[in-house]
């Protein structure tokens, strides 16, 4: 089937909403936003495109980012969360000057903000790891600049997240000791930290990320 004037349509839409400064619709009519909000949902919902759901996804994002309240955008990433498919979605450019713009406001004036917000390649991916990544009650995980850390207990898992075009997947899984209790990691200070219930207070593991 032939998509071509849908995609046309909403990458016009997207162009509209994402060129729309965080608290645009601020003072638009609620109800209004609300029913266009429903109703791209619900084309996001009924779509089994992949191209198709990643341009609603973006109109979805920018126009939650225009309308300047958390609620709308928490509630426009809830479907994105939810979804099992596996696709990636540009950060629309309204939602990377909201990060930026909160990233500017908790460095002081000796930093360079910017080389540590989203950039233009940045991608939200939905990554299926119910095959790959052993279940378990006690999850750790950590994050930085690029990657994600996930300690099962059994095991610690690198994927990548998309940020900064950094692929969503998992990169690396390496094996850990079971039978020392609830585990944690964490990122400090550009460290890659680990512990578990079992070690002493104070007492950490410092993890190369590039080899784990």
């Amino acid at each position: 089937k032939d998509l071509s004037l849908a995609k046309e349509m909403l990458s016009s839409i997207l162009d509209i909403l994402q060129g729309m400064n965080p608290s645009t619709l601020r003072n638009e009519d609620e109800g209004f936003l609300r029913e266009l909000a429903s109703l791209l949902s619900l084309l996001y919902k009924s779509s089994d495109v992949g191209e198709v759901k990643s341009l609603l996804c973006q109109c979805i994002l920018s126009l939650s980012i225009a309308q300047g309240n958390a609620s709308s955008t928490l509630s426009a990433l809830l479907p994105l969360l939810q979804d099992e498919s596996t696709m990636a979605v540009s950060m629309p450019k309204n939602f990377q000057a909201m990060v930026e713009s909160a990233i500017a406001s908790t460095m002081d004036d000796r930093t360079h903000w910017n080389a540590s917000s989203i950039s233009k390649d940045t991608e939200i991916y939905n990554i299926d790891l119910n095959d790959t990544i052993d279940q378990t009650d006690h999850l750790s995980m950590a994050m930085d600049d690029s990657h994600l850390y996930l300690h099962t207990g059994k095991q610690l898992h690198q994927l990548g997240t998309g940020y900064n075009s950094k692929y969503g997947k998992l990169i690396h899984s390496t094996d850990q000791d079971s039978t020392s209790g609830m585990p944690w990691v964490g990122f400090v200070n550009g460290k890659l930290l680990q512990r578990s219930k079992t070690d002493p207070a104070g007492v950490f593991a410092s993890l190369n990320p590039q080899t784990l």
